[in-house]
């Protein structure tokens, strides 16, 4: 009877030995078709429609077809267009000898600042160009013997030719005509004369040169001489510097 107890212990702990991988694999399988369980899939990219993609883009031959190229490129504004290669800004600063009848004056500098436009090219060397030039003076006087000191402002149009010449120069011939406006005070305490304040029309006729200091000509240094008649006389011989757009 012993013996019998003894056997059927034996064969129990080896049903079990056996029956433990068996029971393992099972709940593995069963965890494995369990979805919530299931690690998420990856999707791969569709390689034909990336592929396609690229080619809407790119060519065969690796160059951007027409299509792409209208789409990158930036087409310029109207005024943008208008204002390339013709307009420009200029200033200038000098020596300058000015006067006016009735009084004696005296000023030691000058500067001034405008900007301009081409408006006809004659032929590829000769370009005419209108211009709007602001040119303020500090002078110093006496008239009647009242000693002044103040500001003549002149607002100038008109317009000047512009010749090529070989080696980026350029000579240039000026005619304006322009509105002196006279800003005076008294410096010696008495009341001012209003005979001594003259405003009026002025003409200004002048010339100089320029150098292009730059391969596309968009920065220009030059020599400038100017000769005013009219409400003022000014003899004015500075440099001008032009910045095209």
């Amino acid at each position: 009877m012993r013996k019998a107890s003894t056997l059927f212990q034996a064969l129990g702990l080896i049903f079990g030995l056996l029956a433990t991988p068996a029971l393992s694999r099972g709940l593995e399988e069963l965890s494995e078709k369990n979805p919530e369980s299931a690690a998420p899939e990856t999707e791969e990219p569709d390689s034909a429609d990336s592929k396609q993609k690229e080619q809407d883009v790119v060519g065969e031959d690796g160059e951007a077809k027409d299509g792409a190229d209208e789409a990158i490129k930036v087409t310029p504004s109207a005024i943008s267009s208008a204002l390339k290669g013709k307009a420009f800004l200029f200033t200038s600063v000098g020596w300058v000898r000015a006067s006016q009848s009735g009084g004696e004056w005296s000023s030691n500098g000058f500067s001034d600042f405008g900007f301009g436009y081409q408006v006809l090219s004659i032929s590829e060397t000769i370009k005419l160009n209108t211009t709007y030039r602001y040119n303020p003076i500090a002078v110093t006087g006496v008239v009647n013997n009242h000693s002044y000191r103040g500001v003549w402002e002149t607002h100038n149009f008109g317009g000047f030719l512009k010749f090529g010449l070989p080696k980026k120069f350029a000579a240039v011939a000026i005619a304006e005509l322009g509105y002196l406006r006279s800003h005076l005070q008294p410096t010696d305490g008495l009341p001012p004369e209003s005979r001594s304040v003259k405003h009026g029309v002025s003409l200004t006729l002048g010339g100089g040169g320029d150098y292009k200091m730059t391969d596309s000509g968009e920065f220009t240094l030059g020599p400038r001489l100017y000769l005013g008649l009219g409400a003022a006389t000014q003899l004015q011989f500075g440099l001008s510097a032009g910045f095209g757009f």
